[in-house]
């Protein structure tokens, strides 16, 4: 598991910039996550369930209204987190086996507020994701 971790912290693009505390804190502290195909995950906020998610392999759908998008190793989601918010109304599941990096909330927020780089990579990612779902949100940072 803590390989499977240490690989997503060098080969995905939001964390490019991380030192190498960092990397070792993402390593010691994040967890690898499996669902099985068609299982429905939570999008609404979640004040109990702190933590950001990545796809490691296989791939999500969400759905909000007519629309929908998949989202493939690399994308990164939570309901923990405003930044990564989906549109209301938006249901996400599994489309396959599909294995995630779960995050700690304060970790990413450390990320998020440290590593110029991560902040704009989220924001690119969450921006087109929700504009494909039909939603016109744009982001403040």
């Amino acid at each position: 598991q803590r390989r499977m971790i240490e690989t997503v912290s060098f080969v995905h693009p939001a964390f490019d910039q991380l030192s190498f505390e960092d990397r070792s804190w993402l390593e010691d502290e994040a967890e690898l996550v499996e669902y099985m195909a068609d299982r429905a995950l939570n999008v609404e906020p979640d004040e109990e369930h702190q933590y950001v998610y990545v796809v490691v392999f296989g791939r999500l759908v969400a759905s909000c209204d007519d629309a929908q998008v998949s989202l493939g190793v690399h994308a990164m989601y939570g309901n923990a987190s405003r930044v990564l918010a989906f549109p209301q109304g938006t249901t996400l599941r599994s489309a396959e086996r599909t294995l995630v990096c779960q995050i700690p909330l304060q970790m990413f927020k450390t990320f998020y507020h440290t590593y110029v780089d991560f902040e704009h990579w989220v924001n690119l990612h969450v921006s087109k994701r929700n504009g494909a779902l039909g939603s016109s949100v744009i982001l403040n940072h």
